[in-house]
Parts: C-alpha cells; sequence; structure tokens
C-alpha cells in the first residue's frame, strides 16, 4: 500500500515537472526520486516517512490552473495533512509555502489576500495537534534532535551520497561523486546565471530548516528532502 502511494503521488510529480520544465527534467525527477536508495527504503515501510513523502508530493504538485482559491487551499491542506502524521511538517513549512509563491502568477498583494486566510484558517485547524505537541510531545524531543555537527553529518551522507547506500562501498563513492558533480554544474550554472531554478533556493532552505531544527541529525528524516532534490 505505501509503495503504491509513493508511486502514485510520484507520477503527478512528474508530469508537473514535465509540463513546467520538459521532458529532460522530468526524466531526471523520477530517476532522483524513483530509484533514491532513501526512497525506496522509507518510502515502502511502515514507518511514517511512506505516508508523510506522498502527501509530500502531492503538496508541492502545483496545478496546471493557477488562478482562483484553490491554487491556495491545496499546499495548506497538504500541509494540514503531514502536521496530522509527524510534526516535521513545521520545519517543512517555509520551504512548502515559497515554493507554491514562486509558482504563482499573482502579484504579491493579491496572493496574500488569499493566502493569508487560508493559513491562518489551516493553524486554527491544526492548534488541538500544536496544543499536544507543546504539552506532551516537545517534552520528549532529545531523542529526535541532534547538535549542529551531527546534522550537518547527516546532511553530507544522506545529500552527497546516498543514506540507503554505505558510504565506503562502490556504489556510495560513485554516488558521491555523481552528486558532487552534479552540484558543481549546477552552482556553476547558478554563477554564470545560465540557470535560475527556484527549486534549487526552496531545497537550500529546507536544508537549513533541517539542520538549524536538529531533524538532520536523524539521518532517515532527510528522505523528506528527496522530492524537492529530484526537483
Amino acid at each position: 500500500v505505501s509503495a503504491a502511494l509513493y508511486l502514485l503521488a510520484l507520477s503527478g510529480f512528474v508530469r508537473f515537472v514535465r509540463r513546467e520544465h520538459g521532458e529532460h527534467a522530468a526524466w531526471l525527477t523520477l530517476l532522483v526520486a524513483g530509484l533514491s536508495p532513501a526512497a525506496l527504503i522509507w518510502c515502502t515501510s511502515l514507518r511514517w516517512y511512506a505516508y508523510f513523502v506522498p502527501v509530500l508530493l502531492w503538496s508541492l504538485t502545483v496545478p496546471a490552473q493557477r488562478h482562483g482559491w484553490w491554487f491556495h487551499i491545496k499546499p495548506a491542506l497538504g500541509w494540514l495533512v503531514m502536521a496530522h502524521i509527524s510534526y516535521a511538517a513545521l520545519v517543512i513549512a517555509p520551504a512548502l509555502v515559497l515554493w507554491w509563491r514562486l509558482y504563482s502568477p499573482e502579484p504579491w498583494k493579491q496572493h496574500l489576500r488569499r493566502s493569508v486566510p487560508v493559513w491562518l484558517t489551516t493553524a486554527v485547524l491544526f492548534l488541538p495537534q500544536a496544543w499536544v505537541f507543546l504539552t506532551v510531545h516537545s517534552h520528549n524531543t532529545e531523542g529526535q534532535t541532534s547538535g549542529v555537527f551531527k546534522s550537518l553529518v547527516g546532511v553530507g551522507i544522506s545529500l552527497a551520497s546516498n543514506q540507503g547506500l554505505f558510504p565506503l562501498s562502490s556504489f556510495g563513492v560513485a554516488s558521491a561523486l555523481a552528486w558532487m558533480g552534479l552540484y558543481v554544474l549546477l552552482a556553476h550554472a547558478a554563477w554564470r546565471r545560465e540557470s535560475t531554478s527556484s527549486a534549487g533556493l526552496v531545497f537550500l532552505i529546507a536544508v537549513a530548516c533541517f539542520v538549524l531544527s536538529g531533524l538532520a541529525g536523524k539521518f532517515r528524516n532527510l528522505v523528506l528532502l528527496v522530492p524537492l532534490q529530484a526537483a
């Protein structure tokens, strides 16, 4: 069931990438997200990641029709569902909000006129869950978060190689070399202003949020970044 949910959500996300960025980008997204060892491990398991990531993929899939209330309701609805699966939704929220703003055709004022009421309503609906978090779960975060150094190590292993691969194996080294080469090419293109990928900015913000929150210290949490990494 979890694998079917992931494949269904991924297929919709790949179609969105094809529509926005072309065939080559769509195949690359399918390769990175569909064959990621971390995603294959955690998104086909019984853990909460198997349900969180498909909802995240759905929440990142921007519809072709970008006018009207649904454009603003969809990310908020997706976030609310994720927030009832895991409190990691709190960390992913800034990247999600920015993602939809970057794809919005509306001027800032018009965008905020619709987006703010939707997110305020979402916050009210989240209040019961927030109360449980503040009164119960926030007192037991030691086993869920880590320091900045361990979080950076987790980011390095997960994003420079892949947490689903043994880092010192031949596959792990090959993955690390491939990803580092890709990052260098993307950085060079951005420096020369040949590429202005909005997904890259959202991805970096998401990484920073995971490091600062300490969630990156538990390496498997970084499977939540696979959709943004693929985009």
